[in-house]
């Protein structure tokens, strides 16, 4: 007996909520578009580094070593700056729903006024025109939010020549 009130009493709650539920709202619409556009680079520093070594030993008559590094082959490097511009372009649209406005209008008699005289104390009884209501539905309104942010950086970083890539 208690089960069947409890299920009673759910449905009843459950009805309720659901007459009180609102129309579902449309979600904004967001579309991101990354565009990165690097710029030539700029060599700000070249250096010239071994890529062979010849390593000698040398040894004199007092038993003193000295190390003797020659460079055989050596590698042009440069250190390069390279302008670098990422633009983010944010397109957001906004549609709120359609709305249903109810619009009352109250109508005046277009009757003309006669001009009465101080012995007639009768007036003249005009027509009732009821109270006019409708329903007018404003349409959905769509908002389009468009934004752009531009970042700016500079990348430093140390290379090979580029004419080496040719030979290897």
């Amino acid at each position: 007996m208690n089960t069947n009130r409890f299920l009673l009493g759910i449905t009843a709650v459950t009805m309720t909520l659901g007459s009180f539920a609102q129309a579902p709202v449309l979600a904004d619409q967001t579309t991101v578009q990354e565009v990165t556009e690097t710029g030539p680079a700029q060599v700000v520093d070249s250096w010239m580094e071994p890529k062979i070594v010849r390593t000698k030993e040398v040894t004199d008559k007092d038993g003193n070593t000295t190390v003797v590094n020659e460079p055989l082959v050596q590698e042009r490097h440069e250190k390069v700056v390279v302008p670098t511009n990422k633009t983010t372009f944010t397109t957001t649209v906004h549609q709120e729903p359609a709305v249903v406005k109810i619009v009352e209008r109250q109508y005046v008699s277009n009757a003309p006024k006669k001009a009465v005289k101080k012995k007639v104390r009768k007036a003249r009884k005009v027509a009732y025109k009821p109270n006019i209501v409708r329903q007018e539905v404003v349409p959905a309104q769509t908002t389009v939010i468009q934004r752009t942010d531009t970042e700016g950086r500079e990348e430093i970083y140390e290379r090979r020549h580029p004419a080496l890539e040719i030979i290897h």
